[in-house]
């Protein structure tokens, strides 16, 4: 099996976050089909990664999605991202200064906590979605570019696998020069 090249690696990660995030609305479905069973592991699939409190969760069909809202706004915002690359749109800013991107997009999800922790502004599940979303979609902006950077470095060491595990750490010359 080969590596996917850096020019598919945006849309391998679109058709991912499409699996993932259909995966998050699955549940109420499949517990309205009677597939409880199917919907109690598809909750269980995610419980490592949220608290899955259903007072701060988003509902279908008069049942909670297995992700909180913010969790929800984050998938939901990468997987944006993913699919904006997938079409050629890219965050320079993103791949110039990767930390500080995302520090500043992780600010609305922080100080949306801090204020409705402090009871100043409503704990609506809307505002924490939305506040996940900036950070999801500045997280999915950056892991396009280093996917398809990993893409380049397994291509270029395709004839000598071995070349790949013994390299030093970091990015090669090749890519960060361009020889």
């Amino acid at each position: 099996m080969t590596a996917p090249s850096p020019r598919h690696a945006a849309l391998l990660l679109a058709l991912l976050g499409v699996l993932w995030c259909a995966l998050i609305v699955a549940p109420p479905f499949l517990a309205s089909a009677g597939l409880d069973a199917g919907a109690a592991m598809v909750r269980f699939l995610f419980a490592p990664v949220c608290h899955q409190i259903p007072e701060r969760s988003f509902h279908i069909l008069g049942s909670p999605l297995p992700v909180c809202a913010r969790c929800a706004g984050i998938y939901g915002g990468a997987l944006l991202a993913f699919i904006l690359a997938a079409a050629g749109v890219r965050a320079r800013a993103a791949i110039r200064g990767t930390a500080s991107f995302l520090a500043a997009a992780a600010v609305p999800s922080l100080a949306t906590w801090i204020l409705a922790g402090a009871g100043l502004i409503s704990d609506a599940a809307v505002v924490r979605a939305v506040a996940g979303a900036v950070l999801g979609a500045a997280v999915g902006a950056c892991l396009v570019p280093a996917l398809e950077a990993l893409c380049a470095e397994i291509a270029l060491h395709r004839s000598s696998p071995r070349a790949l595990l013994n390299r030093p750490a970091g990015p090669s010359q090749s890519l960060t020069t361009g020889g």
